[in-house]
């Protein structure tokens, strides 16, 4: 169920239109962390009253270290507020008090028509109710003396006094017996449908036609013949210096949820625009300025101390931190958990000014490589892309990490031998020098006495078993096992290694290369099958030292 409302309760969004919120936050000028801020205060509020929403924007404004106190908080803000928490405000959809008229054919009238003449079944002359006579076929061949007489205008009053007329008080006058006679040529009969006599003409209240036609600047925003709505906040005058209270607080004021889209309806009908004339609309964004500075200070302190009291204790939630007591006590806003990580992240971005996709590496740095504009860029494919990872989206921001990572995957690939699920020990940089491995291996075995093959040859010429076989059938496999290096966004590839340079250093390296592989990298892992067959991730084992001479081992400082 939904949750219900307060009347003169409304959204941020509104009341920033109002001018009792604002965009801008004296605390910082970044906008990611602004608008943050913001977003953040605006949904922990919700819908609320308008001193509410001055009262958490002023807090959220002045920042997570600030110490306010009531008076502290007495700001154009909080005064406008106050002016609306009288009730004399509200967010209407109204008409324009503003608006200018065409100053063409501005009239409120009514206008009656004859209608349409068509032949019944009894080929009777009658008029048809659903289509007025200028939609005739020999409309045009009227003069325009008849088609004065055919659609003419009457005041409202003479409406009021006489109703529309009948056909029987008006075709059958000595006025209209050139119409009469028209129509009777055209139809070919002087037969009427008895019914003719009592029928009323067709009458359509008109307030003209405007003088912006479709193709015209202004077209729909007149005055007179269009709505010329105005959606906002407005004040409607009872008197030459008093308004109508539009909302109230207190006692049997819960309205259902949702009366805050358009909240006058509640109060005064579906239609109240149509009911409310231009001149009792006064457009707040007119008065506010100079109502605010009527407004007491003490006022403005009244509706300040009752706001914080609520947000104390809103939905549960404590939103303002209070120290001390009365006047002297200071507040501040309270969430503000999530600042450190985004301000962080702002400044370890903005500190670098790296982009997505950039690439670096010392070779081509050292080279002068270059783009169009100046920068430099790695073009060997050697080198580190910057590359963003973990994206979210924060408040209209895209907030997203990032690392270093190889160009190409094929730069940070090792080799090994494998046999059925178990690796051999050695590693290699090239899948050649593994093959070569297992090439002596197949050569070596021919060389150990008294060995035979499963798959038996014997050289007759030789008189002696053929034990020699290439490398690939000894049921020794070399494999790759693609590496992933990541190194952190804030490295300068520029006076690094390359991921290449990196992987042979933490592989192939001697102690102090591993220990300053380790330490450049915050990632090194190597992909291949576990005992079971599964690909998983491994992590480089720790460099063993010895000491030959005691025959003893340690683990290298890293």
């Amino acid at each position: 169920m939904a949750k219900a409302e307060r009347q003169g309760w409304n959204t941020w969004t509104r009341f920033k239109k109002a001018g009792v919120v604002e965009q801008d936050l004296l605390f910082t000028d970044d906008e990611i962390i602004r608008d943050n801020a913001l977003g953040r205060t605006q949904n922990m509020l919700g819908i609320c009253w308008p001193i509410d929403a001055a009262v958490a924007y002023t807090l959220a404004s002045h920042g997570p270290n600030a110490m306010l106190t009531w008076e502290d908080m007495v700001n154009q803000n909080t005064r406008l507020a106050t002016v609306m928490m009288t009730g004399k405000v509200q967010w209407a959809n109204v008409k324009n008090p503003h608006a200018e008229s065409c100053g063409h054919d501005e009239v409120d009238c009514y206008q009656i028509s004859i209608e349409m003449p068509k032949l019944n079944s009894k080929g009777e002359i009658e008029f048809d109710v659903y289509n007025n006579i200028d939609s005739w076929e020999h409309w045009d061949h009227m003069s325009d003396d008849m088609k004065v007489k055919c659609q003419f205008r009457v005041s409202k009053d003479w409406y009021d006094d006489n109703n529309a007329p009948s056909y029987g008080q008006l075709l059958w006058t000595p006025e209209y017996a050139d119409v009469l006679a028209f129509i009777i040529e055209k139809m070919g009969t002087a037969k009427f449908e008895t019914d003719v006599w009592s029928q009323s003409l067709d009458i359509i209240h008109t307030i003209g036609e405007c003088g912006w036609g479709p193709d015209h600047e202004k077209h729909g925003t007149c005055a007179h013949h269009d709505d010329a709505l105005y959606e906002g906040w407005i004040m409607l005058r009872q008197g030459e210096n008093t308004y109508e209270t539009l909302w109230r607080r207190g006692k049997s004021t819960v309205v259902r949820s949702g009366t805050h889209r358009d909240p006058l309806r509640d109060t005064k009908g579906w239609n109240y625009a149509s009911n409310i004339h231009r001149t009792e609309v006064v457009v707040f964004d007119r008065v506010k300025r100079s109502l605010a500075q009527t407004v007491p200070d003490e006022q403005v302190i009244v509706q300040i101390k009752q706001s914080i009291a609520r947000m104390r204790k809103w939905d549960g939630r404590c939103l303002v931190e209070k120290t001390g007591r009365g006047r002297t006590a200071f507040h501040k806003w309270s969430d503000w958990d999530w600042l450190t990580e985004i301000a962080a992240w702002v400044q370890d971005t903005k500190s670098k000014n790296r982009h997505e996709g950039e690439t670096q590496c010392r070779i081509c740095y050292a080279n002068g490589e270059v783009d169009d504009y100046g920068k430099s860029l790695c073009r060997c494919n050697e080198g580190w892309k910057y590359t963003k990872y973990d994206v979210k989206e924060s408040y209209g921001h895209e907030i997203a990490k990032f690392e270093w990572r190889p160009m190409s995957s094929s730069n940070v690939r090792i080799y090994a031998l494998k046999v059925g699920n178990a690796y051999l020990p050695w590693r290699f940089k090239t899948k050649e020098e593994a093959a070569q491995l297992r090439e002596f291996f197949a050569v070596t075995a021919t060389k150990i006495p008294g060995i035979s093959l499963e798959d038996r040859v014997w050289d007759l010429s030789l008189g002696e078993e053929v034990v020699a076989m290439p490398g690939k059938k000894t049921g020794i496999a070399v494999v790759a096992m693609d590496v992933d290096l990541r190194m952190k966004w804030d490295k300068d590839p520029e006076n690094l290694p390359t991921p290449r340079q990196a992987l042979h250093m933490l592989q192939w390296g001697n102690p102090l290369e591993v220990k300053e592989a380790v330490e450049l990298l915050k990632i090194a892992t190597f992909e291949r099958r576990s005992v079971h067959g599964y690909l998983r991730d491994f992590e480089f084992s720790d460099m063993k030292l010895v000491n030959g001479n005691e025959n003893m081992a340690q683990e290298a400082s890293q």
